[in-house]
C-alpha cells in the first residue's frame, strides 16, 4: 500500500509485548507486524480485538510505513476542557517550555504566563484550556487561599 498522506486504519491486535519498561501492542497491517506503544492507562486492561491507527510514510527511515496509535478519539474521551486534571511537570523536549505529564502517560502542553517556577516531576492541578486533536493546553490552576480568623473573648471577673 503506498501511502502519500496520513490515513486512519483499524489494525487488529494480535498480541501485548513488553521490552523491559516499554509495553506495545503488535498489530497486522497488510500481512506486516507493527509494534504500537501502549499508554500506562492501557497496561491494566484487557487485550482489544483492534485499535485505531494512524499509517504515514516516515521520510527518516526511507519511506517505510511508521504506525502509530490514533490519540484523538482516546484524548476526547478521557479530558474535557474546561476541566481539572493533576499533572506532574516535565521539561518540554525541546527545552523551550513546559509539559503536564498525566498518569495516563500523555503529555500536554502547560501555559505558564506568569513564568513560575517548578521542580520537574511536581505534582500541580490544571485545567484544560483547549483540545484541537493532540494538541491540548493547559494552565496551572490558582490555589485561593482562605484565612480564618478567629477572636478570643476574654471575661473579666
Amino acid at each position: 500500500m503506498e501511502i502519500t498522506k496520513d490515513i486512519k486504519r483499524t489494525a487488529k491486535v494480535k498480541e501485548i509485548r513488553r521490552d523491559g519498561s516499554r509495553w506495545y501492542y503488535v498489530v497486522d497491517i497488510d500481512g506486516v507486524e507493527y509494534d504500537i506503544k501502549m499508554y500506562d492507562y492501557q497496561k491494566p486492561l484487557p487485550q482489544p480485538d483492534s485499535i485505531t491507527c494512524i499509517i504515514s510514510n516516515d521520510p527518516f527511515f526511507d519511506g517505510r510505513k511508521k504506525v502509530k496509535q490514533d490519540l484523538v478519539p482516546i484524548i476526547a474521551a478521557q479530558y474535557k476542557v474546561g476541566e481539572v486534571y493533576t499533572f506532574k511537570v516535565r521539561k518540554s523536549r525541546t527545552g523551550l517550555g513546559l509539559n503536564a505529564v498525566s498518569d495516563e502517560g500523555f503529555e500536554f502542553i502547560l501555559e505558564n504566563p506568569k513564568k513560575k517556577r517548578y521542580e520537574e516531576r511536581q505534582s500541580i492541578e490544571c485545567k484544560i484550556l483547549s483540545i484541537n486533536g493532540t494538541k491540548v493546553i493547559t494552565t496551572e490552576v490558582e490555589k485561593k487561599t482562605s484565612a480564618v480568623l478567629s477572636t478570643n473573648s476574654f471575661i473579666s471577673p
